[in-house]
């Protein structure tokens, strides 16, 4: 344990996450997340790759505008299906 004096932020980062860098825990997270969804749902939630891609695209260019720019590809998106 910490002794009162020390600071435990060390303690606050999982140990799994130590000398891995960003990218490879995001394609993680995206290779984890489509097989938890592809799981239950099979090959019908590969439609789901182009919106999100598309979002993904609008929040890294333009992020103070990434809110409508969401709801303007989901939601005809989504009106379609």
């Amino acid at each position: 344990m910490c002794s009162s004096h020390h600071t435990c932020d060390h303690l606050l980062v999982p140990k799994h996450t130590l000398g891995v860098s960003f990218a490879v825990r995001h394609i993680y997270a995206l290779i984890t997340g489509f097989l938890l969804v592809y799981y239950p749902f099979g090959f019908g939630s590969i439609h789901a790759v182009v919106p999100s891609t598309l979002v993904y695209l609008a929040m890294l260019i333009m992020p103070s505008s990434s809110g409508l720019l969401a709801w303007m590809i989901c939601f005809p998106y989504l009106i379609y299906l």
